[in-house]
């Protein structure tokens, strides 16, 4: 009988330590392509690193993964964002501002700000500090900034002063916010059926 039981033993640590082996997901991951290169970093801390090149264009991301219901989910840093605007509301007790900038606090020259849907309302010019002095009397529900010929909504919630980072287009980045790839084996499947394979 104590045979049986050290033999049940040996099996389930050695089944236990196969599923573990399974489950180590970190390391390469190159997409099938015909043309250029797609690959999946992910790395032991839960963080990732994506690269795609075709022909000129090197597209790159960087981010927090989890493994979640045998899916991996990629969520990119923020300073992979584009075409997206980060709004901060503040509360402030004197006068209200209005800050626009892009990333690294580079002011967001050339944009201009509607708000409340009011059509007639020109342009509030930016100063060199990203700064637009907003009447006392202003109430925002809402604002519209217009940059680079891509218009920017925003719903506010309970501030009277507002912190803008403006995300632009750029084509070295990808962003992605909650990207599920499947876990098969020793592959990545995306969305778009795309596999990724890993290497040693």
């Amino acid at each position: 009988m104590k045979n049986i039981s050290y033999i049940l033993f040996i099996i389930l640590i050695s089944c236990s330590s196969s599923r573990n082996r399974q489950v180590s997901l970190e390391g390469r991951y190159k997409a099938k392509v015909d043309k250029g290169l797609i690959e999946i970093v992910l790395e032991k801390n839960n963080r990732f690193s994506f690269r795609n090149v075709i022909g000129l264009i090197d597209t790159k991301s960087k981010g927090d993964w989890i493994l979640k219901e045998n899916k991996i989910i990629l969520n990119s840093d923020s300073t992979y964002l584009k075409n997206k605007i980060f709004v901060d509301e503040v509360k402030a007790e004197n006068e209200p501002y209005f800050k626009i900038h892009y990333p690294y606090k580079l002011a967001a020259y050339g944009a201009y700000v509607i708000f409340n849907n009011n059509k007639e309302e020109f342009g509030y010019s930016i100063d060199d500090n990203g700064t637009i002095n907003l009447p006392k009397e202003l109430k925002a529900t809402n604002f519209k900034i217009y940059n680079l010929g891509i218009e920017f909504n925003y719903e506010v919630l309970s501030g009277n002063s507002f912190e803008v980072t403006i995300y632009s287009d750029d084509l070295s980045k990808t962003y992605f916010e909650n990207e599920e790839f499947i876990v098969k084996r020793n592959k990545l499947i995306s969305e778009e059926r795309t596999i990724f394979v890993k290497r040693k």
